[in-house]
């Protein structure tokens, strides 16, 4: 089960998003990486990060509570549920919101495991393999928006898993695994493994 740290802030969502950032620069770390509604920042400890997400109502979750309901912490409760090599390892999740204003959304701060974006040039050429490490007959790591459910037959534990979580967490949210959600794990052998962060919205 995830566990998740909840704190009352009286303040919009925008508002502690941007001051969180705006805090985190001046605490010696920086933005790594920045999507549409959340954004990658550096954490002391070389290995891990924190992922900034700002969950609303955006994608017309008209519920009372938004952050319960979002793609991404449909995912983290999922990939709890389902541990698989294939997912993020996620150490601590914290949420920020106004109790009063529940229905507002909240801001969600995740430290997580530290990536390698799958374009860097030290893993880039591996990608094909990665894909095959999850099921053989993958081309790409983003086929599995249409082939994931073939996952849930698998013989492999972490491929089963992977498949559960992402069936879980697609019928309940949009799928979004494109490029730019999936980064590679590097075990201290060298060896790679692709790892799938953020499939849904």
């Amino acid at each position: 089960m995830l566990k998740i740290n909840r704190h009352s802030v009286v303040a919009t969502p925008d508002s502690v998003f941007d001051t969180f950032l705006a805090k985190a620069e001046t605490h010696n770390t920086h933005r790594l990486g920045a999507g549409a509604f959340a954004c990658t920042v550096s954490h002391p400890d070389p290995a891990l990060v924190v992922k900034v997400c700002k969950m609303t109502d955006l994608f017309g979750r008209k519920t009372s509570n938004p952050v319960e309901t979002d793609g991404y912490m449909q995912w983290m409760r999922n990939i709890a549920e389902y541990p698989t090599i294939f997912a993020p390892r996620i150490y601590r999740v914290d949420v920020l919101q106004d109790p009063a204003n529940l229905r507002n959304g909240g801001v969600t701060l995740i430290m997580m495991e530290r990536l390698i974006p799958n374009g860097d040039n030290t893993v880039r050429k591996h990608a094909h393999a990665m894909a095959q490490l999850i099921d053989p007959r993958l081309e790409y790591v983003t086929e599995l928006e249409v082939s994931y459910k073939r996952l849930k037959r698998s013989e492999s534990k972490d491929a089963y898993n992977l498949g559960m979580a992402l069936d879980k967490t697609w019928s309940s949210s949009r799928k979004d695994l494109h490029g730019g959600n999936w980064m590679v794990r590097k075990y201290k052998d060298g060896s790679l493994c692709p790892v799938i962060t953020d499939p849904a919205v």
